[in-house]
């Protein structure tokens, strides 16, 4: 939530103000505490209380944070009671899709209702506002088509959206395509 740093988040989750200490440091080697942002999950693993005991009687054994799509940031608790932080690399897999489908109501409504992301939605709106105004030239009946790359985790989630490579409106019988292209000697990629 707002106002919360991985030290207040550990301490409130029962864990002593030394040892959420000595956690972040070991995870400040790989992710910097700072960059936590509202939403962002992270796992805290608790050693079983004593009976008898709540659970500010259990010890820290470690902590992850998701810091990226395809990374994940630990500490874990060592032999001699310390924390050593550990950085792991998910493998992603890069997939294309293309969707087709027909305008209802709005484009953006309509891309929502064909299971495509809402970025991938508004970038779409966005790169055809030049051309297009919304209010007026689309109307029920329209289409339209979008080809844009996703990273998949091991189990086939995805897990990021990447750059629209493709996209096309067609309306009123008139065809509006968009191509990704990077020009040679530019180096940043743009539509035409």
């Amino acid at each position: 939530s707002s106002g919360d740093t991985l030290q207040s988040l550990l301490t409130e989750g029962g864990v002593a103000w030394e040892e959420a200490e000595q956690a972040v440091d070991a995870i400040r080697k790989f992710f910097d505490p700072r960059d936590l942002h509202i939403g962002q999950q992270l796992s805290v693993m608790l050693s079983p209380a004593r009976a008898g005991q709540n659970l500010r009687g259990a010890q820290l054994t470690g902590v992850s944070i998701e810091a990226a799509a395809d990374r994940m940031v630990v500490a874990r608790r060592q032999a001699d009671g310390g924390f050593a932080g550990l950085e792991i690399i998910r493998p992603l897999t890069q997939a294309s899709r293309l969707v087709s489908a027909q305008i209802e109501s709005s484009l953006f409504e309509s891309a929502m209702a064909a299971k495509i992301r809402p970025e991938i939605a508004a970038e779409m709106t966005r790169l055809f506002s030049y051309d297009v105004d919304f209010q007026r030239d689309v109307q029920t009946g329209d289409s339209f088509e979008v080809l844009y790359d996703r990273d998949l985790d091991e189990k086939g989630r995805v897990v990021r959206t990447g750059d629209i490579r493709y996209a096309a409106l067609t309306l009123g019988g008139v065809r509006k395509e968009l191509f990704r292209f990077t020009p040679p000697g530019d180096s940043e990629p743009g539509y035409f």
